[in-house]
This record gives structure tokens, C-alpha cells and sequence, in this order.
């Protein structure tokens, strides 16, 4: 009768279980001993007699993926899958052969189904860890390495790669905690002491970054860039002989270093040697480290001005200073401009005892706003320094700051200040007429502008060979005559010191008074 025939079509015909198992067995040694052609063919022939042996299926996947045949290996991996969903040693294989292809969802979802399989899971853990953080989600990759590491305290690279996420997610501390971490475990681990090196240097602990850049080149001798961070370190420190000495030998391992040849000229220009930071730069050049700091550096030291200062190049000094500006311009060059300019106006009769607002232009660190705090209502910083301004933020004298060009700055605002301080600024400018012109639009009637220079007497402003700019008396003069200021005070003063040596300079008190063509005592 119908349907009472037993239907055969789609039934697989039964296999002698022995006879798999010995193919499997084959194939399994084959496997071992590196013969991965004869391990194929056999684990091939098990799938021919029993096509859902899902442990063929994963050692074919295995050896696909070790010999590069990546979307292979996912496919078997994925077969697998379709037959035993929660095998967890293929679900981990299959997060590995997605991230090796690029696939980053498809990496993520398989390792954190291996995750939810198995909380404890530290090798999942910490790959995934590394994809979050390629990613750009360093809070996400802490997070599972920190759970990796939880399981596995003893993992190395895992304390590493935990620094590397602290470093970028700007914990330092912690980095520089877990990268010692990784050095206990191995200490012969040149990548960490090289990276500690580097947060060591954020945090200003320049000793501290030496050492580990020693203990780094101890284990590589030739790692040029530990020689040139070694030698950037000792910059900052003052042994210039020891930074002379790194960077020759960085440019010894790769001739075509720019950038170190850039600092060894710098290293050169620090102790006088004029002449051998003019070849070091011109080879810089040459080598094609054609940037605008360069070509400043070089027309300074050659004795050709130029209208200002890149502002990369203002940028780049001013980032690399602002651990220590404090400290070096106050404790090493004397520096007391600001507090200076605040006597300065506070000897003139004819200036309220406050203001409304005030601009501070080329605010620094903050050093120029503190001595005006008390006399301000409303007190804004602009600067071109992130660095700069992270530092006079935490200092919390300012109610506004600003990361742009000055000039610029004042061109496009719309507000008006009734005082502008400028310390230290002009030496960065050298014409200072689009200055002056652009503070004239923002000026509230009777506005002060103080400010320092340092001088010269030959032309209207000269570049130095310092890369600092000095203007002459008759230029300001001529530029407040051009644009409705008058001068209030002039008076000469040392501006820091160089070698030991007072700079000679001069602080001026400006006023833009309502009608240009009375001073402010007049009838």
C-alpha cells in the first residue's frame, strides 16, 4: 500500500563506524607530525563516510587557517557550527579567522559567544580586548583585558597591551603600573620598557624614562628609536654631550633619519655650534624633512627675518615645553614679564582699578593671566597650544579658553575688551601690524594693551638666531600712530635669560582711547 514502502531517499547509508575511526585516527596523526597534505586527503575521506563528523570538519578549519586559506577554514568552521552550536573551540576559531580576514563584527560576535559560554575565557578575553581597542574603544579593551588578566595574572603580553589602552585612554599612571607588570613577568620584554619610556616622558619623570629606555636599547642595542627618544630625554635634561651621542648613533642605524638630525641640529644650536646645526639642518632638508620649523630654524640662524613664525613650528615647541614651562621659565630664565606688566599698570593713574573683560593672547600655561585675575571681571585665553591650555585650564584662571590663531581670533569675534595682555608674544610674531590692526576693531573705548617686546635697534624687527623675533621702539611707535594707541608706559626690563645673560626687552602699556585724537586727560 502507499506510503507503508520504508522511504530510502534521503536517509545516508550507514558506515562501518571502525573504519572512520581509523581514518580519523590517520589523519589525526598526520596532522601531528606536519604532514598537513596526507591530514586533508584523509580527514576528506572521514567526510565521504560520515559528512556530520564535526571533528574533521574543525581540524580541516585548523589547517586551512594555519596555512593561510582563510575563508576556507571559516567555512568549515562555520559547518561545524551548523552542527554543534556551542563548540567552543570552534566559535573561538572562527573570532580568530574573522579577525585575521578583517571581519570585525563577525570576530566580536564569536568571541563574546565565547565569552557567554565561558566567562573565564582568557584568551577570548584579551582578543577581543585587542579588537576594541584597534577599534578605537580603549575603555571597552580595558575592560577585557583587566578580565583576562583576572583569570591569567601571569599573561605578559596582557599587561602590556592593557598599558598600551591606558596610555591612549590618558591614565598614565595605570599604564606606566601594568607596563612594570610586564616587565616582572619578562624582563627582557624590550617593547614594554620602551613604552614605559614613553609614558614615563608624559608624566615629566625624565630620569625615570632615561632608565627605561637604557633598560630597552639593553635588550636591543639597536632599536634606533630608543636611541633617539634617549636622546630627546637628555635634550630636556641638559646633558647635551649624552644627546649628541644618542643621536649620532640613531642617524648611524638610519642615515635617513630627519627628524633626529632635526634635534641633533637643535642639540648643536643649544651649545653654540652654529655652523654644525646649519649642516644638520640643511641635510634634514635635503632629505626631504622640508617643513616650515625647519626652514624658520634655518633663517634665524643664517641672519634672514621673516614676517612671523610658522605656526606649526609654534605649535610643536610649545606642546613639547608644556610640562616644564613653568618651572624652566620661572625657576631657570628668571622669567617675571607678567608680574612685571601687572606693576606696570598698576602705576598709572588714569586706569580703572577693574575691568570688564580682559583677552589674554598667547595665554601659555596661565602664567601671563595670574597677576590680572583680581583686577578682571571676565578673563579669556587664546593660545595654539592644547598642551598649554590643558595646563591653564587645571590652573582655573581663566574663564574662557580658546585653542586658535590670534589674529584670526579676533577677526571673526564679535565681542570688545577693555584689556589685552600679550607676554612674551610678539617674540613669535615679528610684523606685528595684522596684530595691531585686529586688536584696534575689539578695543572697547579706553582699552590697555600691555605687552612686552624684546628689542632691537636696527629695523623695525629682526629674527634671531633664538627663532624669537625683536622689534624696535620706532616700530612700536609707528604702528600705535598707524592704528589710534597711545603709550601710557615704556620702560626697559631683562626678559629671561639666555646663557646666563639678561635679554634685553621693554614692556609697554597702550591705550585706544574714544576719539583717537585725544589723550585721555584732555578737556
Amino acid at each position: 500500500m502507499y506510503g507503508s514502502t520504508p522511504d530510502s531517499h534521503n536517509r545516508r547509508p550507514k558506515s562501518n563506524p571502525s573504519a572512520i575511526a581509523r581514518l580519523f585516527h590517520q589523519a589525526f596523526r598526520c596532522h601531528g607530525n606536519g604532514d598537513l597534505d596526507g591530514a586533508l586527503d584523509l580527514y576528506h575521506r572521514v567526510l565521504a563516510l560520515d559528512p556530520d563528523n564535526f571533528e574533521a570538519r574543525y581540524n580541516l578549519g585548523i589547517i586551512h587557517h594555519s596555512q593561510g586559506e582563510l575563508e576556507q577554514a571559516r567555512q568549515h568552521y562555520r559547518s561545524v557550527l551548523r552542527l554543534v552550536p556551542d563548540h567552543l573551540p570552534t566559535r573561538y576559531s572562527l573570532g580568530n579567522v574573522c579577525r585575521d580576514i578583517g571581519d570585525r563584527d563577525g570576530a566580536i560576535e564569536a568571541y563574546q559567544r565565547v565569552i557567554a559560554l565561558d566567562p573565564g575565557h582568557a584568551d577570548a578575553l584579551h582578543n577581543l580586548g585587542v579588537i576594541f581597542f584597534l577599534g578605537n574603544q580603549p575603555g571597552a579593551a580595558i575592560d577585557c583585558y583587566r578580565r583576562a588578566l583576572a583569570v591569567e595574572p601571569g599573561f605578559g603580553p596582557g599587561h602590556y597591551n592593557l598599558g598600551v589602552a591606558l596610555y591612549h585612554a590618558g591614565r598614565l599612571e595605570e599604564a606606566a603600573a601594568s607596563y612594570r607588570a610586564a616587565i616582572r613577568i619578562n624582563p627582557d620584554d624590550g617593547d614594554s620598557h620602551f613604552n614605559l619610556g614613553i609614558t614615563l616622558r608624559e608624566l615629566d619623570r625624565l630620569e625615570e624614562a632615561a632608565a627605561s629606555y637604557r633598560a630597552a636599547l639593553a635588550n636591543n642595542p639597536d632599536d634606533v628609536h630608543a636611541h633617539y627618544n634617549l636622546g630627546s630625554i637628555m635634550k630636556e635634561l641638559g646633558e647635551l654631550d649624552q644627546a649628541v651621542s644618542c643621536f649620532n648613533r640613531a642617524l648611524e642605524l638610519d642615515p635617513g633619519y630627519g627628524t633626529a638630525l632635526c634635534n641633533l641640529a637643535g642639540v648643536y644650536h643649544i651649545m653654540g655650534s652654529i655652523d654644525k646645526a646649519i649642516s644638520c639642518y640643511q641635510r634634514s632638508l635635503d632629505l626631504g624633512n622640508d617643513t616650515p620649523a625647519t626652514h624658520h630654524i634655518l633663517a634665524a640662524l643664517t641672519g634672514h627675518t621673516t614676517e612671523s613664525a610658522p605656526r606649526q613650528y609654534v605649535v610643536d615647541l610649545f606642546d613639547g615645553y608644556a610640562p616644564r614651562f613653568d618651572q624652566s621659565l620661572q625657576g631657570e630664565l628668571g622669567y617675571l614679564v607678567p608680574e612685571r606688566m601687572a606693576r606696570a599698570l598698576a602705576q598709572l593713574v588714569d586706569v580703572p582699578p577693574r575691568f570688564s573683560r580682559a583677552l589674554d593672547l598667547g595665554c601659555g600655561p596661565g602664567l601671563s593671566g595670574a597677576p590680572f585675575r583680581g583686577r578682571v571681571d571676565s578673563l579669556v585665553g587664546v593660545d595654539l597650544s592644547e598642551k598649554m591650555l590643558a595646563r591653564a585650564k587645571a590652573k582655573n584662571i581663566y574663564d574662557q579658553l580658546h585653542c586658535e590663531e590670534l589674529v584670526s581670533f579676533l577677526e571673526k569675534r564679535e565681542e570688545r575688551y577693555d584689556l589685552f595682555l600679550a607676554a612674551d608674544l610678539l617674540v613669535y610674531l615679528g610684523k606685528v601690524d595684522p596684530l595691531f590692526a585686529a586688536l584696534r576693531k575689539r578695543c572697547r573705548p579706553w582699552a590697555r594693551f600691555v605687552f612686552s617686546i624684546e628689542t632691537c635697534t636696527q629695523s623695525d624687527y629682526v629674527l634671531r638666531q633664538s627663532g624669537r623675533y625683536a622689534q624696535s621702539a620706532a616700530y612700536i611707535e609707528r604702528l600705535c600712530d598707524r592704528h589710534g594707541f597711545i603709550i601710557e608706559y615704556r620702560r626697559d626690563t631683562g626678559i629671561r635669560k639666555e646663557r646666563g645673560a639678561w635679554i634685553p626687552g621693554q614692556i609697554f602699556v597702550l591705550c585706544r582711547p574714544e576719539d583717537c585724537s585725544r589723550s585721555p586727560g584732555a578737556a
